[in-house]
């Protein structure tokens, strides 16, 4: 296991405490100086995170018996990251220093009734306070101050820089093929919050940090869902042995939302029932998880009867007024039934083969380029890539590794993403991975920046610029 890991990204909401009457009082968005030593500067109004709010995010330190966190700032002014610390004159300020070991560790403690936590240093319990002029901070409590207090938000709360990146690309990718687009992926795409979450759960089974409408929402392409019924008789999204905490229906709501808020945006989905692939995956009871995702999606579905995957492009799929295109692992038969309403309806869902085939009704290899061993390494899928036998139609590069296997040593899924993240990425950014020879792009936490020697890497948003190359 990894000696370090981060956490997801946040903008942070700032406020101080009138001590007299209580009341918080606005004091911006965090951002950062240009300034040394780097200190806390506060921008914009409550509604939304103004240019140059900075983006922050926790790291955690495992080294010791106890694990300790830092609140870390990435992509500041003048490249890198900081962490929270401290400098003296008069007084102790808050700064951000460049290494965890000019920092301290953080603790958060919850403001009651509110989404907001002061910060507290463990060593002497000091937390943060502004004096009678509000925005200058001091670590301590003094009787003469006010707390400051922090308000964590998702950036994904405030995605929109990939929301609609294809039709804003409408110029150069409308009248490519699909197969011929590089799209973001999501690996288990449901797979943000686990049933029972423990560490062994989250290192081993847990693949996103965001719910899939925030995947959309931050450009992902692909959806990968699987799905088992419980005793419960719903369906639940699964990852392995483990059971997510999401239904089935839940997640169809998200996308179809999402769908109807973005016409211009073409999905590829996957549906893998119970680990059954084939024509079987739609006899018995399989079949109601097929019923489920038609039900809620129809008006919305590319019906593949008559169409082929390898002729479409994003506007022919807009023609068809639709956005989600949805694969079966292996093959498939087209089938009818009622709907709630009475009314009947054509399934006609696409057809996939693990194996690489090719030709009508195998218009995916949703296996592709899949490195199974839990210690490969970035150069391990680069070379899988280019020895891969590109299909006519569609095909997945996953970056994702196993967690377990032959040689595991223990590494976390995030673990792998973050050791393998930095070199994938490189290779897109200079093409050696690239259109048309890579199509979707198979991600583990989609919404996640690496920082590695100071550099940040983005692999969503790499895959999405790489079809301007």
């Amino acid at each position: 296991m990894g000696d370090w890991s981060d956490g997801e990204i946040n903008y942070i909401k700032v406020r101080w405490v009138q001590q007299d009457n209580g009341v918080h009082n606005w004091l911006g968005w965090l951002a950062l100086s240009d300034t040394d030593p780097v200190i806390p500067k506060f921008i914009g109004d409550p509604s939304a995170p103004p240019a140059g709010v900075q983006p922050v995010r926790w790291v955690l330190d495992r080294r010791g018996s106890v694990a300790e966190q830092y609140l870390c700032a990435i992509d500041v002014p003048g490249g890198g990251v900081r962490y929270l610390g401290s400098y003296r004159t008069s007084a102790e300020f808050p700064c951000w220093v460049p290494t965890p070991d000019k920092a301290f560790p953080i603790k958060v403690a919850p403001v009651a009734d509110t989404d907001e936590v002061v910060l507290v240093r463990p060593s002497d319990q000091a937390g943060l306070y502004t004096t009678n002029t509000p925005g200058s901070l001091q670590w301590g409590w003094p009787a003469s101050g006010s707390p400051v207090t922090f308000e964590l938000v998702p950036q994904h709360d405030h995605a929109g820089g990939n929301e609609n990146w294809m039709s804003e690309q409408t110029d150069v990718i409308a009248d490519r093929k699909l197969s011929e687009i590089m799209l973001p992926g999501a690996h288990d795409a449901a797979c943000s919050n686990m049933w029972e979450p423990s560490p062994g759960t989250d290192c081993s089974s847990k693949t996103q940090s965001i719910g899939i409408g925030a995947q959309l929402r931050a450009g992902v392409r692909y959806l990968d869902l699987r799905v088992w019924k419980a005793s419960d008789g719903d369906w639940w999204l699964y990852h392995g042995a483990d059971w997510t905490n999401l239904r089935f229906s839940d997640v169809l709501s998200e996308m179809a939302v999402f769908f109807q808020n973005h016409p211009d945006e073409t999905v590829i989905a996957s549906l893998l029932v119970e680990g059954v692939q084939g024509v079987g995956a739609f006899d018995g009871t399989y079949r109601g998880a097929w019923e489920q995702a038609y039900v809620a999606l129809e008006q919305y579905v590319v019906n593949s009867a008559g169409l082929d995957f390898e002729t479409l492009t994003p506007r022919r799929v807009r023609d068809l007024g639709a956005n989600v295109l949805l694969f079966n692992w292996g093959e498939v038969t087209s089938w009818k039934f009622e709907a709630p309403d009475g009314h009947q309806i054509f399934a006609a869902p696409w057809a996939a083969h693990s194996d690489g085939a090719t030709g009508p009704m195998n218009q995916m290899d949703l296996a592709g380029v899949y490195v199974n061993n839990s210690m490969a390494t970035a150069q391990d899928i680069y070379d899988a890539y280019g020895r891969y036998p590109r299909p006519d139609g569609g095909w997945i590069l996953h970056t994702n590794t196993p967690w377990g296997g032959a040689g595991h040593t223990g590494d976390c899924l995030y673990d792998k993403h973050v050791r393998n993240t930095p070199l994938l990425m490189t290779w897109i950014d200079q093409g050696a991975i690239g259109r048309a020879k890579a199509n979707i792009v198979n991600i583990d936490y989609v919404d996640d920046i690496v920082i590695a020697d100071g550099i940040s890497y983005d692999l969503t948003n790499s895959v999405i610029k790489a079809n301007l190359l």
